[in-house]
Order: structure tokens, then C-alpha cells, then sequence
């Protein structure tokens, strides 16, 4: 699902805000995980999951293609655990 095509949910969804309020609704929430997650937060979110941010080290890998050995830098990813009920409804288990 593309940003424009959870607008366009929300908006039908029957509540009494504009498409373009819906918009500027979801760039806050967008916004606000953005800056807790660089500030090293996490953000849970109850019965969906909880998002944070985890550190890589640098380490020496190798290029598939020569077998030269590369030089990979350290990297923050964003690790996403499921909450039970995600859990539940993604295998088809009723809650």
C-alpha cells in the first residue's frame, strides 16, 4: 500500500475530515515517528507492533562477483517486532 492509498482509506473510511486534512494528518504522524525513532526511541503501537532503531558494525564482506574483500561501514536499520494480534489475524487465527 503506497502513502496516497492509505489517505484515500482513510478518507473513505467515513469520518468527517477533508482528503487534505487526512494528508497533513498523516505527515504529522509520519513526522513525529520520524524524530522519535533518530532520537533512538521506540514506538509501540498496540496490537500492531513496535518499531525501533538497531546498530549494524562495520565489517569486511566480500564481492560476490571478484571475491574482493569490501569494506562495509556501521548502519542503523529499523528492526519491526509484530504484535500478538498482527500476529494472530496475518496467520489466519481468530483473537
Amino acid at each position: 500500500m503506497t502513502r496516497s492509498e492509505l489517505v484515500k482509506k482513510v478518507y473513505e473510511g467515513g469520518n468527517p475530515f477533508q482528503e487534505d486534512e487526512v494528508s497533513r494528518a498523516l505527515d504529522v504522524i509520519f513526522e513525529a515517528f520520524q524524530e522519535s525513532l533518530c532520537k533512538g526511541l521506540r514506538i509501540e503501537l498496540r496490537d500492531f507492533g513496535v518499531m525501533s532503531l538497531r546498530q549494524r558494525s562495520a565489517r569486511q564482506a566480500r564481492n560476490p562477483r571478484n571475491g574482493q574483500s569490501v569494506s562495509l561501514p556501521a548502519k542503523k536499520y529499523l528492526h519491526f517486532k509484530m504484535g500478538k494480534y498482527l500476529r494472530q489475524v496475518m496467520n489466519q487465527q481468530s483473537r
